[in-house]
């Protein structure tokens, strides 16, 4: 049986969990905005289990099944789509190909799909309107391709913000964490697009002027959290050419770049020991939505943890206290 696509407009900010689906038809009509039909392979009961999660048009899925599945269908319309297996128990198929881990799947505009998967497997997969993504970039890339190090890549990213998103929405309720969420998810996905072209030799001067121009902007909005797609409109670049000016001159990406900023903005607020807000409030007022990579890049470039520059602020504050009362 066909099912058509839900159009019900797609929630800003949602996440939603389905354990113990016994049919695979049901779960095939769980997944928003996709055209899908499963078709039970092997022999034996269906258990599936779906996490999928919305952010501003912006759709995650984690997909498990415990049996072999034939999927055909069309993929979400007007968007592009990445995928990559978490698991595998055997051999995989795409559009008529074997895959394995290693793999990076791509569907782009409703593409027509055509998966068999094996008696266990766990897919991962975002999905982004094109028109939140730099149109230079938007080119339909391969179906498929063997890249490891980019399929780490996905696994890592969408995983951790599914989890975010089911274990501390709140920490997405703040629109500056929103917006870096935003920004995140679309330098994810053009990451996998541009991986596939060469990288382009830009003039010294030609990079010198964009950095110095997204720079001007970081340093006069000091007290708020510019995003890279920020940094693309100011400098009117797409992410690409932003992304290759910034390693040039800077030896850094612009989102690394962006993230120091932050994490020294973060410390400042720490500093001043002037806030009733918790560590996680001030984190997430700087657009850092999840709080342990927060934390692991904070004490990985100031060799302490955000709660150690609390203390030693609190107890600096108490001592200049004391000192001016006696």
């Amino acid at each position: 049986m066909r099912h058509d696509l839900n159009k019900t407009p797609a929630p800003a900010l949602h996440y939603s969990a389905a354990s113990r689906i016994k049919d695979v038809a049901d779960q095939s009509r769980l997944i928003r905005d996709w055209s899908l039909r499963y078709d039970q392979l092997s022999r034996g009961s269906f258990e599936g289990h779906l996490r999928e999660a919305w952010v501003e048009g912006v759709q995650l899925f984690k997909e498990e099944l415990s049996q072999a599945v034939f999927q055909s269908g069309h993929a979400r319309p007007d968007s592009i789509c990445f995928g990559v297996f978490e698991h595998l128990s055997g051999e995989a198929r795409w559009q008529g190909e074997q895959i394995g881990l290693d793999h990076v799947m791509c569907m782009y505009r409703g593409s027509e799909l055509q998966v068999s998967t094996p008696q266990s497997s766990t897919l991962l997969s975002i999905s982004i309107p094109l028109l939140l993504l730099d149109e230079e970039l938007v080119e339909p890339p391969l179906s498929t391709r063997h890249a490891p190090d980019q399929a780490q890549f996905l696994r890592q990213r969408i995983g951790s913000a599914i989890a975010v998103l089911a274990e501390h929405p709140l920490q997405l309720a703040k629109q500056e964490a929103r917006k870096q969420f935003l920004s995140d998810l679309s330098g994810l996905v053009i990451h996998c697009i541009a991986g596939e072209k060469a990288s382009r030799k830009l003039s010294r001067d030609k990079a010198r002027q964009v950095v110095g121009k997204a720079q001007k902007f970081v340093f006069e909005n000091a007290g708020e959290p510019i995003t890279v797609t920020d940094l693309c409109a100011q400098t009117h670049t797409s992410r690409r050419t932003l992304q290759e000016c910034f390693e040039q001159v800077v030896g850094e990406s612009p989102g690394a770049f962006l993230k120091i900023v932050r994490l020294n903005a973060v410390r400042r607020d720490l500093q001043r020991c002037n806030t009733q807000q918790s560590i996680a409030d001030i984190a997430s007022n700087w657009g850092f939505w999840h709080l342990s990579q927060f934390a692991a890049d904070y004490r990985r470039l100031f060799n302490e943890l955000p709660s150690m520059t609390a203390q030693i602020a609190g107890r600096q504050a108490h001592s200049r206290a004391m000192f001016a009362s006696s």
